[in-house]
């Protein structure tokens, strides 16, 4: 099958013509070898955390070092020592990339300047020395509906300045860089921007985001837009009630295998993210879900329960056994657990059982 060179084409207008170029594009490319990525962050397994050209959520509740956990990702962007390890996180980079970190919450006197600081230390620089390839910017001074144009601005500039760089950049936070993150319009402009973007241009994204209240969803339409274009969607949080045991748990990975949750604590000395002692990891309950991780369980059903107002039990059962590879004794102590905590409702039709997600939860 052969497409016509664009020269055959009658002169559409300007968006067709697009289409066409990048339909043509596509097509020669899937003739050759496709070769994926190497990830730019991996666990210590070697497994693949965030790659290239795609866009990442972080996201949690307030006071739950959403932030910190940003800063520690890039410290080891900047390492160059490759065989450094960030709370069970690395990456080899070499030198043709660029790291810009946006913030639009901490005050420009020492809250910002002290965070990127501490970025330089952890990633073995001195605080008064900043490496080449790291870079920052500010939104707190700008209207938030002035935000979204200046960071696209900012973006280009940096792009022309070095046409030959990977840049990753950092939105810290992604909802405060529109006027109104329920709003559609402006939800979808911003997500339009960063596909544009990770598609057009060596770009990837780390996007940080609040949960709503009282719910583990990210905040407005905005965040229901971004994780659905996520390729990778972390979350952090506290292991219930024990503030000393931080749990990072990987709710989405497009590009591997389901990855195993992450246990950290915060150290008052350093002021950053370090290592759980094993002990506090052995009292908690998700530890010891070694397959079908509960928080993985919640984000399967919430995927396709908005499609389905009720799902049978042969449904449920067979969905998530082919998903975890794993035994229906496995899942069918998850779907216990989660109808005890009141994730998913439990209903009786006839001898055989129903499910839907509850209503709150959506």
């Amino acid at each position: 099958m052969d497409f016509p060179s664009n020269t055959n084409i009658l002169k559409f207008d300007s968006k067709l013509q697009k289409v066409l170029e990048a339909r043509e594009k596509i097509f020669k490319r899937s003739l050759d070898t496709i070769t994926f990525s190497t990830p730019l962050l991996t666990q210590i397994e070697g497994l693949g955390v965030i790659f290239p050209n795609t866009i990442n959520v972080i996201q949690g509740k307030k006071g739950v070092h959403k932030s910190r956990l940003t800063e520690t990702i890039c410290a080891c962007f900047l390492d160059r020592n490759t065989s450094n390890r960030h709370i069970g996180l690395g990456s080899s980079l070499d030198d043709n990339f660029k790291l810009i970190y946006v913030d639009t919450e901490r005050n420009q006197k020492d809250q910002f300047p002290f965070a990127m600081q501490q970025i330089r230390k952890r990633a073995g620089f001195n605080y008064n020395e900043n490496p080449e390839d790291f870079d920052f910017i500010s939104l707190i001074n700008i209207k938030r509906e002035d935000r979204f144009e200046c960071l696209k601005n900012y973006v280009e500039l940096k792009q022309n300045e070095h046409p030959n760089n990977h840049f990753i950049i950092i939105l810290d936070v992604v909802t405060d860089c529109i006027e109104n993150f329920n709003d559609p319009r402006e939800s979808m402009k911003l997500v339009d921007l960063m596909n544009e973007l990770i598609n057009e241009k060596n770009v990837t994204f780390i996007c940080i985001i609040h949960e709503n209240p009282g719910g583990e969803k990210a905040r407005g339409h905005l965040g229901t837009e971004i994780i659905n274009k996520a390729s990778q969607v972390m979350q952090i949080s506290f292991d219930g009630d024990n503030k000393e045991l931080i749990i990072i748990k990987f709710l989405h990975s497009r590009n591997t295998k389901p990855l195993d949750p992450l246990f950290i604590a915060y150290d008052e000395e350093s002021k950053g993210l370090v290592a759980a002692d094993v002990n506090i990891i052995n009292k908690s309950h998700l530890s010891k879900q070694k397959v079908a991780p509960e928080h993985q369980v919640k984000a399967w059903i919430e995927k396709y329960a908005t499609n389905m107002e009720l799902l049978s039990k042969k449904e449920l059962l067979e969905g998530l056994v082919n998903h975890f590879d794993c035994s229906e004794r496995n899942i069918e102590d998850r779907i216990k657990d989660l109808v005890d905590q009141g994730f998913i409702t439990k209903i009786r039709a006839g001898r055989s059982a129903m499910y839907k997600l509850t209503t709150n939860q959506k």
